[in-house]
């Protein structure tokens, strides 16, 4: 059931990405979107892995980077440096702050990609 409902998912995703693309009604995408996803296979796979792996990587960035230059600038900017006595938890916060904000931008290229493909 867990395959199934994956698939009509993604199938789901495609045809909303037709009715943007071509301004079919939702059945005519979906058929459209199946036949597309049944003749190209091999590109939807390396695409979507390919895909992921990308947006997991942006996230990672995002965050580490952010939390990188916050770390910098709670060490070494004068009136951050002596009020504030831990670097752990400012920089917890960072990073799950900044592990949103990377989700929601990393979704939306994401989103970009597929209707590219």
């Amino acid at each position: 059931m867990a395959c199934f409902q994956r698939f009509v998912e993604f199938l789901n995703k495609n045809a909303y990405i037709q009715i943007a693309l071509t301004g079919k009604n939702f059945c005519t995408a979906a058929y459209d979107a199946f036949w597309m996803i049944a003749r190209n296979p091999g590109k939807f796979a390396i695409m979507a892995s390919l895909g992921n792996l990308f947006v997991l990587f942006g996230k990672m960035f995002i965050l580490g980077f952010s939390v990188f230059i916050g770390y910098l600038m709670i060490t070494n900017i004068e009136p951050y440096k002596s009020d504030i006595h831990g670097v752990f938890a400012p920089c917890f916060m960072m990073a799950i702050i900044s592990y949103v904000i990377g989700d929601l931008f990393m979704s939306i290229y994401g989103m970009a990609c597929d209707c590219i493909l």
